[in-house]
Parts: structure tokens; sequence; C-alpha cells
């Protein structure tokens, strides 16, 4: 973010945000071992504001900065604290300033996040209440099925026991093997230019099938190639039961 932000104003969205979303106030535990949720009414919970961090009178530099990111986003977020969604606030200079959202896989998927962010935003701009900043009402009435299934799977190790015949790491070609081997988060972008974008859509659609699809098939094709393994398990941050109209405004 340039230039200084309105803290108030952001602790005002969050806040907005909360009563809006039945999941940034819902709390999760266990009772007689079955996972149990809440959903407590805006009155009855905690005020949710951003955790303000002022990184220049800390003087921190930018490397010592990103590795206190990298270290928050790989902390472990507790169900049974209720601790699971924090926005951060980090003030770097005087006109240089970032926002961090964390959220666990329970509240918040990739869409969700971008709802949030894109929500946040427009109360942020408008300075007011959610109908001054004009956001669609959010129907919630058919997700609670939905969430206590969800929540059975999370907890136990569900996927991982789903899988577990074919769970294994890939073995890439000239990878150096290590005895105590321990994944660790990252991602990498690939950009295509206009041409091979043009080929991916024409390709998608005589094949009938979405370009996620067909994005997802050749990623599988190159690691067969590189591995020659015909079994492994991939995930994506592609939300499900995001297909009807009120599903794409739900955050969870």
């Amino acid at each position: 973010m340039q230039g200084t932000p309105d803290l108030d104003k952001i602790n005002h969205a969050l806040e907005q945000l909360k009563s809006r979303h039945a999941i940034l106030r819902t709390q999760f535990s266990l009772t007689d071992g079955k996972p149990v949720q809440q959903v407590l009414a805006p009155i009855d919970t905690a005020p949710l504001v951003a955790i303000c961090i002022n990184c220049a009178d800390r003087k921190c530099g930018e490397n010592s900065f990103e590795k206190y990111i990298k270290e928050l986003v790989n902390s472990q977020i507790s169900i049974e604290n209720n601790d699971l969604f924090r926005v951060y606030v980090f003030q770097l200079s005087a006109n240089s300033w970032h926002l961090l959202i964390l959220a666990h896989s329970i509240v918040a998927d990739q869409q969700s996040l971008q709802i949030l962010v894109r929500e946040l935003l427009a109360i942020y701009e408008s300075g007011s209440t959610l109908s001054t900043a004009s956001l669609p009402d959010v129907d919630v009435s058919s997700v609670g099925d939905a969430w206590n299934k969800y929540i059975n799977k999370v907890n136990g190790n569900y996927w991982i026991n789903k899988f577990s015949h074919i769970f294994s790491k890939l073995n890439l070609l000239g990878e150096k093997k290590h005895p105590n081997y321990e994944f660790q988060p990252g991602y990498h972008t690939v950009s295509f230019d206009r041409v091979l974008t043009k080929k991916i859509y024409q390709l998608s659609q005589k094949e009938n099938i979405d370009v996620f699809v067909t994005l997802l098939t050749a990623f599988n094709a190159l690691a067969y190639r590189y591995t020659g393994q015909e079994m492994y398990v991939l995930g994506t941050s592609i939300p499900a039961n995001r297909s009807d109209r009120d599903g794409l405004l739900l955050v969870g």
C-alpha cells in the first residue's frame, strides 16, 4: 500500500466483514470426540482488529521483513484456540505499508480470500456501512451441512488416509536424496505469451473442457515426463462447490 492507510477504517471494514460472513465469527470445538461449530452473534465476539507492526521503528531491512512474513505464513493456526483469522499491517517506511491476511483453510480457501480482499477494499473506500459499499446480500442458508462434512474431513488427516495407497512425493530426476525430507511450501509463477494463450483456449474449446483442466493435464504430462510415475496425488487451490450463484459470494 502506498501512502498512509487509515487503521481505524481498516478495523471498521474488518468488523463489517465479521458481521457479514458468519465463518469469521464461528468457533470450533470437540464434544464427545465429535467436531462442533458454533456461530456467534457479532456482539458476542471480540473485535476483529488489524495487528499493526512498525518495521520502521524496528529498523528491520527488507530481508528481515520477508523472513518474518515467511515465519508468520508457515506458523500453525490453532482450531482449538479459535485463532483462525488474522490481519497484519506492516509499516516499512513513512509511505510503504503491507497488508497480510492469514486464515486457516477451514475459514477461507483461495476464492474466499479474494472475496475478503475485494470487500475489504470496497468498505474501506466507502468509509461507511455495507449498504454504502453496495455489496450484494449473502445467502448462507444452504452451507451448514457442507461445513459439517468439511470439518470431519480436515480433522483426522482425511485426505492423507483417502490416498494413502498412492501417497508419495514425486521423484524428480537429479533431486538429491535427503534422509529427513520435510516439505516446504513455495510457489512458482509461469507466464504465457498471447500466441500460446490463444492456442490453449482453442484446444480447450475443441475438446469441450475448461482451460483449468487443460493446464492441469499439461502439468500431469510434464510430471510424468520427468518422473515416470503414473500414480501420485496432486492438490490444487481451486475451491469446490462454487457452481451456484450464491456460493460465489460465500467465505469459507
